[in-house]
């Protein structure tokens, strides 16, 4: 067994007593440990994304959580995030913001096809740090589950295994 192997989740409640529940306060909880401020997270009622780009790529991940992988895609729009979406593919070494997060959305995407969810496009961002409160495997987002009930998405477990120029409408 490897010194760290994570069970499957079966009770998302224990697994988030004690943890901050709003993706606000975890960032700034974040800023302060790493010294770096996160990016706004701009309000959803805007019909652009906060760099002013109707529509980004397509950018697919792959998670592991010690029982079997699984996948989820996230619209990129903002140009810094998907420099560091194509600097992880490649693997350019020394990249320590890895963590893909941002608000959570509870409706379907063609971006994210196979899911009742997406990622807001315009609150993404590769994080350093995250939380467990948003911390799971892409299937355990679903209506009925506890994970459904969060405010944002940041698997911790994903890596980015491609990116798709062209959103599909």
């Amino acid at each position: 067994m490897e010194a760290y192997e994570q069970a499957p989740v079966t009770n998302v409640r224990e697994m988030r007593k004690g943890f901050i529940t709003s993706f606000s306060i975890a960032a700034a909880v974040a800023a302060t440990f790493t010294g770096q401020a996160l990016a706004a997270v701009p309000d959803r009622g805007s019909s652009e994304s906060a760099t002013g780009s109707p529509a980004g790529q397509i950018v697919k991940f792959e998670t592991d959580y010690g029982y079997g992988k699984e996948y989820f895609s996230v619209e990129v729009r903002d140009p810094e995030q998907l420099r560091i979406a194509k600097n992880l593919l490649d693997g350019v070494p020394g990249i320590t913001t890895t963590i893909p997060a941002g608000r959570l959305v509870k409706e379907p995407s063609t971006a994210n096809p196979g899911y009742q969810w997406n990622v807001d496009p315009d609150s993404f961002e590769f994080a350093e740090i995250s939380g467990e409160f948003c911390n799971a495997p892409p299937s355990m987002v679903k209506p009925g589950n506890e994970v459904w009930e969060w405010d944002a998405y940041c698997p911790q477990m994903a890596k980015v295994v491609a990116i798709v120029p062209d959103v599909p409408r």
